[in-house]
């Protein structure tokens, strides 16, 4: 072995470091908050984000909301979004 299978595999883990510290930079950042109120997700939704449509599955899928509080959220609920 001449070395060249592990250079290319160090020239792959580098490229693909590389791409990850790239697409880093425009990931949405993660915010939580406690909810001082009872509330319905489409509330909350429209609060956060401006708009019910667009966002209300993934905020329901993030927080992995149960039957119940899909249609209300109790007080004190910790609620993750992303902006």
């Amino acid at each position: 072995d001449t070395g060249a299978a592990y250079q290319a595999l160090q020239e792959a883990v580098s490229l693909a470091a590389g791409f990850l510290v790239e697409i880093s930079f425009s990931l949405k950042q993660e915010r939580r908050i406690v909810l001082d109120r009872d509330r319905t997700i489409i509330d909350l939704a429209a609060e956060i984000y401006g708009s019910v449509d667009d966002q209300l599955d993934f905020l329901i899928s993030s927080n992995d909301l149960t039957g119940s509080e899909i249609l209300e959220l109790p007080r004190g609920k910790e609620i993750v979004y992303y902006v």
